[in-house]
């Protein structure tokens, strides 16, 4: 850039935009006569007659043909100043692309340092990161040993101990020497109070063991007697079971025994009660014919005395009265039939049931024998003959 256009920018750039837009449309020395010439017409307020009418549109014509004379002014300038941006763009990209090629081009090796300073830097802290992090694991490990260890055998313990103890601490654990020397002591320490523990408790676990071994002996010989006792019991019990079972199978026996006497005297007392109640329903049934020709005799009877009666209503009336007392010798006749029927009837009831109750009382003989005899045990048959004792006392 040379003087001149360094100075023509320093000028341009000491004006402001409103500055510059007044310079444009060049009436920045008459604005004192623009105010004058609006304030020239503020006494016109309303137009009266044509005179008035005339100076109206003259004031009006001043004042429109001015700002006729700004607004072309305004346009041009405008005009003028988009064709100034328009140029102020070409020459801005015709000036960078003079530079802009070199710029990134000096661009592109600055990026390829600064990418390879930050790469090396990377590798740098990434190998820092592994060796710090490799000495932190081998302290981590040392820390580490009295857990993995806790449950070896003192034996097996001892020679941790010892290996550890070798294990030399070096220069390689740099700026974690003394954490690596702390942590190789407090591990040993832990180690030694977990030998001392594994060792009492080991102690400690053959002493039981030994009182272990002193129990279950005891316990064997107690469990061998008990077996013996058990095998003595298990043979008394034996014995009585199969006691048991043949003192069962000779009730049983027995049982079955009275159990068919009882059936075999139930089945003829039931075959004599069968006789005797086909013996009754014979006499039953024939009480009912002579029952029935009683009653055909007493219809005949009756058929006949209404005959005799329809017939001495037809004879005169002089023979009414002795038709009367043969009437009532009649029926007296008749009576004396039906009396002598209705004893015959009650007589043959009184047969029928003097020779039940005597069954009756047969059968509560018999049931209170087989009773005795077979005790509390369940016969259906006797139950059976019980119900039937019970229905015929209720029935009487």
């Amino acid at each position: 850039m040379n003087e001149t256009t360094q100075t023509e920018a320093t000028a341009i750039a000491t004006i402001t935009v409103q500055q510059r837009a007044v310079i444009a449309i060049g009436y920045g020395d008459k604005e004192s006569y623009l105010v004058e010439l609006a304030s020239k017409s503020k006494s016109i307020t309303a137009i009266t007659n044509k005179a008035g009418h005339q100076e109206c549109h003259a004031a009006r014509m001043v004042l429109r043909n001015e700002r006729v004379a700004i607004s072309r002014m305004g346009k041009q300038a405008r005009e003028d100043a988009t064709a100034f941006s328009k140029a102020v763009v070409a020459e801005e990209k015709r000036l960078i692309d003079l530079i802009s090629d070199e710029e990134q081009r000096l661009e592109a090796i600055q990026n390829a340092w600064e990418a390879a300073e930050k790469a090396a830097k990377e590798a740098a802290a990434e190998a820092e990161r592994r060796r710090v992090a490799e000495i932190i694991d081998r302290i981590t490990r040392i820390k580490d040993m009295p857990a993995t260890c806790a449950f070896q055998k003192p034996g097996e313990l001892r020679i941790t101990i010892d290996t550890l103890s070798q294990v030399e601490i070096d220069d390689s654990y740099a700026e974690f020497y003394g954490q690596a020397v702390e942590a190789r002591a407090d591990a040993i320490a832990k180690m030694r109070e977990i030998l001392a523990a594994a060792e009492r408790a080991e102690a400690e676990a053959a002493h039981i063991k030994a009182e272990q071994e002193v129990e279950a002996e005891r316990l064997k010989v107690e469990r061998e007697e008990q077996a013996r006792l058990d095998a003595i019991e298990r043979e008394k019990l034996a014995a009585e079971r199969a006691e048991l079972d043949r003192q069962r199978a000779e009730q049983q026996a027995a049982k079955e025994v009275a159990d068919r006497i009882v059936a075999e005297k139930f089945a003829a007392q039931q075959a004599t009660l069968q006789a005797e109640r086909e013996k009754l329903e014979k006499e039953q049934a024939e009480l009912k014919r002579q029952q029935a020709e009683i009653q055909a005799e007493k219809d005949a009877e009756t058929a006949r005395i209404a005959a005799e009666r329809a017939e001495a209503d037809r004879i005169a009336a002089e023979e009414r009265s002795r038709e009367a007392v043969r009437i009532a010798a009649e029926k007296a006749e008749a009576d004396q039939l039906a009396k002598a029927a209705l004893e015959r009837e009650a007589e043959a009831i009184a047969r029928i049931q003097a020779h039940a109750t005597e069954l009756l009382d047969a059968l509560k003989a018999l049931v209170e024998f087989t009773d005795e005899r077979i005790g509390d045990n369940e016969c259906r048959p006797l139950e059976n003959a019980k119900r039937a004792i019970a229905n015929a006392e209720n029935a009487n």
